[in-house]
């Protein structure tokens, strides 16, 4: 999906620095991973927040889309297609 418009980034609330370096380390992540231990960040755009879930947040901070579930690649370009 290389020269799409858009970013991928990880929200945990229950990880510390360390377990969350780790876990991205594991499944060889190369987007960020930001640590929102209050929830600040995803009540922005989740009205029920559960685990997992994405949402895809369009520029201007839009939500086009949520989901209650795990996402695949797949997912997402369905989406953006």
């Amino acid at each position: 999906m290389k020269g799409r418009n858009f970013i991928i980034i990880t929200l945990f609330e229950t990880m510390n620095l360390s377990d969350t370096a780790l876990w991205a380390e594991e499944y060889g992540l190369s987007h960020p991973v930001i640590i929102d231990p209050l929830g600040e960040i995803a009540g922005r755009f989740e009205e029920n927040q559960a685990v997992p879930s994405y949402t895809l947040i369009l520029p201007g901070a839009e939500v086009a889309f949520r989901d209650h579930s795990i996402i695949s690649q797949a997912d997402i370009e369905a989406f953006m297609n």
